[in-house]
């Protein structure tokens, strides 16, 4: 199963609801099956004979908007966020090479941000403009929200059985 059936299967995409701090709901959070890993720098490795761990830089985008409506308090909102990636995104990931298995991944930081964040007050045609420090706090609300969603995720995969061939090919012919 790839990562966008995953999301879909656990039921993150659409997310019926998300409560993301006092006041800040989120609702039918769609598009998170449409996102992408760029990339994963390893920045360090710590081998042991039965626990290797490793530090992992990620970086990943949205390949379409993530729309949704907001709640803050009792005000609705249909929001539709542009241009999603990570800002930061730092985990760690428990191995134990000798029997090929990641048998854990802990999200130490994750951090997004967007070019453009659109909200209109449900039933009306106004957009919502935020000030920089709001638009700020919101990703900041955001992130924290889905780096628990992200671990409880990861958590559901865990342990990983890494299929052999795969790995010789990664680790002798890179």
């Amino acid at each position: 199963m790839n990562l966008p059936e995953k999301i879909v299967a656990l039921g993150l995409d659409p997310l019926k609801s998300l409560k993301a701090g006092d006041g800040l709901k989120a609702e039918d959070v769609q598009g998170l099956k449409d996102v992408e890993i760029d990339s994963m720098d390893v920045i360090s490795v710590s081998l042991a004979e039965d626990d290797t761990v490793a530090e992992l830089n990620v970086k990943g985008h949205a390949t379409k908007p993530i729309t949704g409506r907001i709640y803050m308090g009792e005000t609705g909102y249909d929001a539709v966020a542009e241009g999603v990636r990570t800002k930061e995104a730092l985990l760690t990931a428990r191995l134990d090479l000798q029997n090929l298995v990641v048998k854990s991944i802990d999200v130490k930081s994750l951090e997004f941000e967007y070019d453009k964040l659109d909200l209109k007050v449900v039933g009306e045609d106004n957009k919502l403009r935020l000030s920089t420090e709001d638009n700020k706090m919101l990703e900041s609300l955001v992130s924290s929200k889905v780096k628990e969603v992200g671990q409880d995720t990861i958590n559901s995969f865990m342990p990983v059985t890494l299929p052999e061939p795969e790995v010789e090919r990664a680790v002798f012919f890179p």
